[in-house]
């Protein structure tokens, strides 16, 4: 409830919606995407997409018994609605005459740890996660096949089921995203299903991008500009990848897109769906920004949520101002398997400079530099403070990693507010981890 003196707002965390109030005279605005309708009969729509998306492929003319099948599907971190995805997917390649025998799955885990058995059965279904073959990437082992190498010099090496398999197919979700300006297309490849060595060089290519364009992050930016995409999207092609099936979701997760087919074709017009609702403008920087990291899943940790949460505010926040991010960290800092090494880096929180001579000489795994990096910009190129609303990470925690900690979003407003003293501007961004800010 507003009254004439505060304006009161509530930004999405986990399963919890946060309400808080900041003065009137405070605020800069409330900024959400711009709804979308959810598809009525979202399955019924996903049905005719797939099947279409079979037949344009080609796929539904090579789809015969014996041929063995490997889709690419997104991890625990992911909102993709895989559980929706599947059934129909494999129901319309039994159909064909695929057998699940000859249909294998894996979990594009990139460099996180494994999905564990009950992780799958949330992601996947109870019944597909029982009758078929599911695998987790490992992009540590030796699992993998060179298939070749991307025209930016990235070695395309895949997992040796999705190598190997005569039907190749990836499921995806598509929002912004710091390094490869959307997720979705072919990134349930790369980083979803291939090496450590083909995330380590593709990734290694983001911080010399960044120092090019002087800013903190790739948010909403496509190929040629984004040459991190367009490696993606390479290496995508370099592995026989005939079909991606992607979603557009809003803020409560419901479908209001989805595509199937040709991997860049569908990606562009899922960028194009999802774009139309997540451009914001704003036309004043603030002083203060709250900063909803927009999504449960993503809330696993402090890497995924937070940096999502900050990746697109270098144009809307004043140097030497203060973020606050509610994020539930349930991982703590990072879910990733090196996540003691990237724990120790973020309490050194090099700048940005010393984190691109790390990633290029291999001091510093570049899947962790690209995010550091954002955390960086902010902290060491801003001079921002960053607060993170948390019970999952204690003070002391987020104080080694050079943030601060509040226990409610309205403490964290209140100090942030005395900080700044009385004429401090706030912006909200309840979703910010999915919207694109534009000052004008």
């Amino acid at each position: 409830m507003s009254s004439d003196t505060n304006v009161s707002f509530k930004v999405p965390s986990g399963t919890k919606e946060l309400i808080a109030i900041v003065p009137v005279q405070n605020l800069i605005g409330i900024y959400n995407p711009m709804p979308l309708p959810p598809l009525d009969q979202p399955m019924v729509v996903m049905k005719k997409v797939i099947m279409d998306g079979l037949i344009k492929t080609g796929i539904a003319e090579i789809a015969t018994t014996g041929k063995k099948v490997a889709i690419g599907v997104t991890d625990r971190t992911r909102l993709t609605p895989n559980n929706e995805i599947l059934p129909i997917l494999l129901s319309e390649l039994h159909a064909l005459g695929i057998k699940d025998a000859n249909v294998t799955i894996i979990i594009g885990t990139g460099v996180h740890t494994p999905d564990s058995k009950e992780d799958i059965v949330k992601n996947l279904g109870a019944e597909i996660a029982d009758r078929i073959e599911v695998l987790n990437n490992r992009p540590f082992e030796k699992v993998h096949i060179e298939l070749g190498t991307t025209s930016f010099g990235t070695p395309v090496q895949i997992h040796h089921k999705f190598a190997d398999a005569d039907i190749k197919i990836v499921t995806g979700n598509i929002v912004p995203c710091l390094m490869a300006g959307w997720t979705g297309g072919g990134k349930t490849v790369l980083p979803g299903i291939v090496s450590k060595e083909t995330i380590y060089t593709n990734h290694k290519l983001f911080t010399d991008q960044l120092e090019k364009a002087g800013r903190g992050s790739m948010i909403g930016v496509l190929p040629p500009q984004n040459i991190v995409r367009a490696d993606i999207e390479e290496a995508a092609t370099v592995a026989g990848l005939q079909m991606v099936v992607n979603t557009v979701l809003d803020e409560e997760n419901q479908i209001v897109g989805i595509l199937a087919g040709e991997h860049i074709e569908v990606h562009r017009d899922g960028v194009a769906v999802s774009g139309r609702s997540l451009e914001v403008t704003i036309h004043e920087k603030a002083d203060i920004v709250v900063a909803g990291v927009g999504s449960a899943g993503f809330e696993i940790s402090l890497y995924q949520g937070a940096s999502r949460a900050i990746q697109a505010l270098d144009n809307i926040i004043k140097p030497g101002g203060t973020v606050i991010v509610p994020c539930e960290c349930r991982e703590g800092i990072y879910e990733g398997i090196l996540k003691q090494k990237y724990a120790d880096w973020m309490k050194q929180m090099p700048d940005p400079e010393e984190i691109r001579a790390l990633t290029r000489d291999d001091t510093m795994p570049p899947e962790e530099g690209v995010v550091l990096y954002t955390f960086s910009w902010l902290l060491h190129k801003l001079n921002c403070k960053m607060v993170v609303v948390t019970d999952g990470m204690t003070q002391e925690e987020l104080r080694d990693v050079h943030m601060g900690h509040a226990s409610t979003l309205q403490q964290a407003i209140d100090e942030a507010l005395k900080d700044h003293g009385p004429q401090a501007r706030v912006t909200v961004l309840p979703y910010a981890g999915k919207v694109i800010p534009k000052f004008e």
